[in-house]
């Protein structure tokens, strides 16, 4: 059987995005290329620290996953910016994890948690009680925002990279986002996170692009708008930002959702709290 690397370990949405954000964002020293490549496994492709002595600290932590992502996946498509990360830090090429099932909501919950499903209590989309056979689904949108997905990890008694994160860095925000599936920025948002952001799509008024021939699976006018899980929601102005509606057509394209991500996190994580 074929080792499945980033399918089982970065079981998560193409598009979700994890920002573990300072409140500042300045730019973080390029690292010092490496004369020499290993071929080991893992391999360093790069030196992590620069020229000085004084090993680099980092303004802010960005954990980026792909959902179903084989590694030949990624020669399908130019990913100048994700080759980049992977050139100046470490590849596993023979990780894995043995965890089933693998789908969406255990393998965002065992990277946020560190931990396999028999030990932070998410074992699926749903499943059924043992004892009661009665179904359990935490994973719809009203399970999570009633909290029961957070709940069943924060019973098992697992640490979560928020928390622990939080520890240390207590005056820090930490901020989940993803594209549309909700229960993908909850999975990797377990624990002390702050903000937990999703898209969702809805139908906009008279709104311009100059995108080239529209998709016809849509309609000019539906957008992508930014949603938060009850209780996790960023100051209302980053909500309301009208920068962070995103035509579905332009989804795929320079500027799209991906970036759109990337804009909502900086707001939330700069953003007063009493702004909005």
């Amino acid at each position: 059987m074929r080792k499945v690397a980033f399918a089982q370990t970065l079981v998560v949405v193409l598009t979700t995005i994890l920002l573990l954000s300072a409140c500042t964002f300045s730019p973080i020293p390029s690292p010092t290329p490496s004369s020499t490549t290993s071929s080991a496994s893992p391999t360093s492709t790069n030196s992590l620290s620069s020229n000085s002595s004084t090993p680099v600290q980092p303004d802010y932590l960005v954990l980026i996953s792909l959902d179903a992502c084989r590694p030949e996946y990624l020669d399908l498509a130019p990913l100048p910016h994700l080759r980049e990360l992977m050139d100046s830090g470490m590849i596993y090429r023979e990780a894995w994890v043995g965890a089933l099932v693998s789908n969406t909501p255990p393998g965002h919950t065992e990277i946020s948690t560190g931990t396999l499903p028999k030990h932070n209590g998410i074992l699926s989309f749903s499943w059924r009680d043992p004892d009661t056979g009665n179904p359990i689904k935490p994973t719809t949108l009203g399970a999570i925002n009633r909290g029961e997905m957070a709940r069943i990890v924060a019973e098992h008694g697992v640490p979560t990279l928020a928390t622990l994160y939080k520890a240390l860095y207590q005056d820090r925000v930490v901020a989940a986002v993803s594209a549309q599936k909700f229960y993908a920025a909850q999975g990797l948002g377990m624990g002390s996170t702050d903000y937990i952001l999703y898209a969702k799509q809805q139908a906009g008024e008279d709104l311009e692009t100059n995108l080239p021939q529209k998709d016809l699976l849509h309609t000019a006018t539906e957008v992508l708008v930014p949603m938060a899980l009850t209780g996790q929601e960023p100051p209302a102005a980053v909500m309301q930002d009208p920068r962070l509606r995103v035509p579905v057509e332009s989804v795929c394209h320079p500027g799209g959702f991906g970036a759109v991500g990337g804009r909502a996190t900086r707001r939330a994580v700069t953003e007063p709290a009493g702004d909005g």
